[in-house]
């Protein structure tokens, strides 16, 4: 009903009433007016924070959605969103990331410090967020750039390793698409 809903990429009021009669009906929970999540998404949202998942399901499934749910739930249950990381592939799949997830919170300031970029950013910016002198190192490849980042974190570089000492949740979207270096960096 949801996808159905959103076909016309909008959603009106008695579709949204539509979705929440059937979702009460169905016993169902939802955590926002858009989205009806079944039993087992729900189970991965409401998982206790210090469980380790790898969601698996075919496209079209909902994975995206669950992951962005999961995220407000780890944040309204406690966990500071400065150690949350969630990473994916492209700007454009950041950003879709990053508009499902503020859109379960009332003030952006809920969300100071939650990290969502890509790999290749987010290992750019580890790579020359320390020191001016790795800043003169800025032409290369992504995949060099991730090697060298993973070659400080199999050196335990103290920098890198304190920078990650507070992670509490990883979480990868699109995590099949991994492949070489950028697989072996989320490792």
């Amino acid at each position: 009903l949801n996808d159905l809903a959103l076909a016309d990429d909008r959603i009106d009021d008695e579709e949204i009433k539509l979705i929440d009669r059937a979702a009460d009906s169905w016993g169902l929970n939802k955590l926002n007016s858009n989205i009806v999540f079944d039993k087992s998404q729900n189970e991965i949202i409401k998982s206790c924070s210090t469980d380790r998942l790898l969601v698996i399901a075919p496209p079209g499934c909902g994975k995206t959605a669950v992951a962005c749910a999961r995220v407000a739930e780890l944040i309204k249950e406690g966990t500071q969103s400065h150690n949350i990381y969630l990473l994916s592939f492209t700007r454009t799949a950041v950003k879709e990331l990053k508009d499902r997830i503020y859109d379960y919170f009332d003030h952006e300031n809920d969300l100071l410090g939650l990290k969502i970029s890509t790999i290749d950013s987010q290992t750019w910016n580890l790579r020359y967020g320390y020191t001016e002198e790795d800043v003169k190192n800025l032409f290369g490849s992504y995949e060099k750039n991730i090697s060298e980042v993973l070659n400080e974190i199999e050196n335990k570089n103290k920098l890198l390793i304190d920078h990650f000492s507070n992670l509490e949740h990883l979480i990868i979207d699109e995590a099949q698409d991994l492949v070489g270096v950028r697989s072996d960096f989320i490792m």
